[in-house]
């Protein structure tokens, strides 16, 4: 779908060495079928310098926003709520080094497909560009200098709800933020967890030794 789009929007300018989503929205919702693969990346394929990085960096960043991601979490289980979002502070992909996805083979599909779908944040609400500003005003730049009135774009909500669907089947449904996943696979010295968990009890995080 993301070539298909490049191929007739090509001044979309999401490409290689952009990671401003990574930086201000770097809190992807992640199916635990897409942690399954992006933790055994991480503990068998990275490179140890790399899996170093990445832990330090989400301990600096996310440690102590636990609870707001535990809040999150609520909103993510209880999406029929109106339960508001919590006030972040740092939204940087602790994944991101040297501003590129250091798990790019396997980087969550919302990672994928962000900047190239629209979205709709209610069933009734019309389609929303699915991107950052600058992707968005750069997008809206190309449609008027080329007279076009519209850009057609499919629908990210259709991609995630079968996402999720596939996940509760393989995955055993949970999904949570992409820095939760990893602070729930880090272990009390800083180090990754041999063993993967996709069930794991977010909540005790708080009670984690560090």
């Amino acid at each position: 779908m993301v070539y298909l789009v490049k191929e007739v929007y090509p001044y979309i300018p999401c490409q290689s060495g952009c990671s401003n989503c990574c930086v201000d929205s770097g809190l992807p919702r992640t199916s635990a079928l897409e942690w399954k693969h992006i933790y055994t990346y991480l503990r068998d394929k990275a490179p140890d310098e790399v899996r170093q990085t990445v832990l330090r960096q989400n301990e600096a960043m996310h440690r102590q926003q636990l609870d707001l991601f535990l809040q999150e979490q609520a909103r993510i289980e209880r999406p029929e709520s109106d339960l508001p979002l919590p006030a972040f502070g740092c939204k940087r992909c602790p994944f991101l080094i040297d501003d590129r996805c250091s798990v790019y083979p396997v980087r969550p599909a919302i990672c994928r497909g962000f900047g190239y779908f629209t979205w709709r944040p209610r069933p009734q609400a019309e389609s929303q560009v699915f991107a950052c500003q600058m992707a968005a005003d750069t997008l809206l730049e190309g449609l008027q200098l080329r007279q076009q009135p519209q850009a057609m774009l499919p629908v990210w909500n259709a991609i995630s709800d079968k996402l999720y669907a596939l996940n509760a089947v393989q995955g055993q449904g949970v999904i949570a933020t992409l820095p939760l996943w990893l602070l729930a696979h880090t272990g009390p010295e800083g180090e990754l967890l041999p063993e993967l968990n996709l069930q794991p009890d977010f909540q005790a995080l708080l009670n984690a030794p560090r």
